[in-house]
């Protein structure tokens, strides 16, 4: 099952979105591949059950923008680390799936 099933099914604010794109959230068997083939796991709970959010989540009614200088400060340092761990992801899947490419990174 994609993620505009679901939507259609849970009626969530996403699901005029996820609708739109109905064709594309297809190509995945579910939430799960979705988050795999895009290396989003640093954004969700082990379990897939949640997502983490960077800032406080009150079910899409506040601004998704920091309000304050500290919540600007404390997304910056999480969206800095999401895309290290990503990147550390993605290396390590280029390396096990395409050893004969060669990847230049940092630690």
């Amino acid at each position: 099952m994609h993620p505009a099933s679901l939507h259609r099914r849970t009626r969530e604010p996403l699901a005029d979105v996820t609708n739109a794109y109905e064709d594309f959230f297809a190509l995945f068997h579910g939430f799960k591949e979705f988050v795999d083939f895009f290396h989003f796991q640093d954004l969700m709970t082990p379990d897939y059950a949640e997502v983490l959010f960077y800032l406080p989540f009150d079910n899409f009614k506040r601004s998704g923008t920091p309000a304050t200088t500290e919540e600007y400060v404390k997304y910056r340092e999480r969206a800095l680390e999401f895309i290290a761990a990503r990147n550390r992801r993605m290396v390590e899947w280029v390396m096990e799936y395409h050893p004969e490419i060669e990847v230049r990174h940092s630690d």
